[in-house]
């Protein structure tokens, strides 16, 4: 009987140090990623422009007649990366713009109530301000949807 328990206890020690080392490992790993990330956070793609005292964060690339305007859907953790693929393809064509509304991406969070008419109005403020001019065309992606109808 005292070997069983020996090796159910050898056993949850084995499994105990590997679930240290992973959870060393995971944070060791993000501590180096966030450190490579930190060049974006200085130095921003793009431009950051200020919309109701907050930063947002718009990227364009290319020339033509028309605007390709990106809006994410929700819960993008970081629309310029999502779409920059995209982007490069049809900049060739068109002008591109990936828009990165409040606490999305590199834009700032902000507080308070978030509907489509505040969002709205915040998104096109910050197309003005970053000197991109109509007629646009919208590209919504899944909750997007709604604000492009608007």
């Amino acid at each position: 009987m005292r070997k069983f328990f020996k090796i159910i206890r050898n056993i949850i020690l084995v499994l105990l140090a590997c679930i240290i080392l992973f959870v060393s490992g995971v944070f060791v790993y993000n501590k180096v990623k966030m450190k490579q990330e930190e060049k974006y956070w200085d130095n921003p793609p793009g431009q950051m422009v200020e919309v109701d005292g907050h930063r947002m964060h718009i990227y364009s690339e290319g020339e033509g007649d028309h605007t390709i305007v990106f809006l994410s859907a929700w819960g993008d953790a970081s629309p310029y990366n999502n779409f920059l693929p995209l982007c490069k393809e049809l900049s060739s064509d068109a002008r591109v713009v990936i828009l990165e509304r409040f606490g999305y991406g590199l834009s700032d969070t902000v507080e308070g109530e978030r509907t489509f008419d505040k969002i709205l109005d915040e998104d096109r403020e910050g197309l003005v301000k970053a000197g991109i001019e109509g007629p646009y065309v919208l590209a919504p992606h899944s909750i997007a949807g709604p604000e492009a109808i608007l």
